[in-house]
């Protein structure tokens, strides 16, 4: 009778324990949850502003034909890399992975990117197509202008990298 009072007072303090581990780890990811959330609301958001071109011609499915770094310009090692702009959002694919980022058009100035590169993390079985994909979305991230004409779209980067699209042909008969 004594041990079976004992095992009891044994369970009981182990289950006690268990729930003040749970409430403090909550509490620490409630924590974390509010920290993280404050530092996104205080972020500087990023502008690209229009060099050249038409904001009217921008809100369209463009096709990734090129890429510039440090001078030496280079074609496209995938056939079906894009970058779709719509209203509020872009999205794309650059080779093994997609992407997309929220942007706010700005009249007389260009865009405001919002949020950083959400990107997919999948590998590419190809290692060129993966280091291709890696300075797209580095030029990408790093974006500061853009042209636009009515046939194609180059984004430029702070260095002078730039990416080059053609616009798309509509599939729509």
């Amino acid at each position: 009778m004594k041990r079976t009072f004992l095992l009891i007072l044994s369970f009981l303090g182990i289950g006690a324990f268990a729930i003040v581990i749970v409430i403090a780890c909550c509490d620490l990811c409630h924590k974390r949850g509010k920290k993280e959330s404050s530092e996104i609301d205080k972020r500087e958001f990023k502008k690209w502003m229009l060099k050249q071109g038409s904001m009217k011609n921008l809100f369209d499915d463009w096709t990734f034909q090129s890429y510039e770094m440090d001078g030496d310009l280079k074609k496209a090692k995938v056939s079906n890399g894009y970058i779709r702009f719509a209203k509020n959002r872009v999205s794309g694919y650059s080779g093994c992975n997609r992407y997309n980022f929220s942007i706010k058009k700005v009249e007389d100035y260009g865009l405001v990117v919002e949020a950083g590169i959400s990107a997919t993390k999948r590998a590419c079985e190809d290692s060129k197509i993966m280091d291709m994909e890696e300075l797209y979305l580095k030029i990408l991230g790093r974006a500061n202008a853009f042209e636009v004409d009515k046939n194609k779209l180059t984004i430029y980067c702070d260095k002078g990298n730039k990416l080059i699209f053609t616009r798309a042909i509509s599939k729509k008969k």
